[in-house]
């Protein structure tokens, strides 16, 4: 009964080499050997992706850190000026154009 799902369920290119052999353990050992160059080239393409994905994760989150902790200074900058430019209508204009400059 399996033999016969085995052979019912390969593919045409596959058929050929099966037929005729009559225990199962034969069968699986020619599917292996069919795939098994298929099945590991697949593995390594995809623990390539990974490690790219991994790196392209971290380059990402380093650059996220970069620009919060820059956003976090200017931010203070920004409060620098304020408190130095209270009470000036001109200043505060040049401090209000550079908060939208560092945003």
């Amino acid at each position: 009964m399996a033999l016969r799902i085995l052979q019912q369920s390969v593919s045409k290119t596959i058929y050929p080499r099966i037929y005729g052999l009559k225990k199962v353990n034969e069968v699986w050992d020619v599917i292996k050997k069919e795939f098994k160059g298929v099945i590991e080239g697949d593995l390594y393409k995809a623990t390539e992706h990974l490690e790219r994905l991994r790196q392209f994760i971290h380059e990402r989150r380093r650059k996220i850190q970069r620009l919060l902790i820059k956003n976090h200074e200017n931010s203070q900058s920004i409060e620098e000026l304020r408190r130095s430019c209270h009470g000036s209508k001109s200043r505060q204009k040049v401090v209000n154009s550079t908060e939208h400059t560092f945003c």
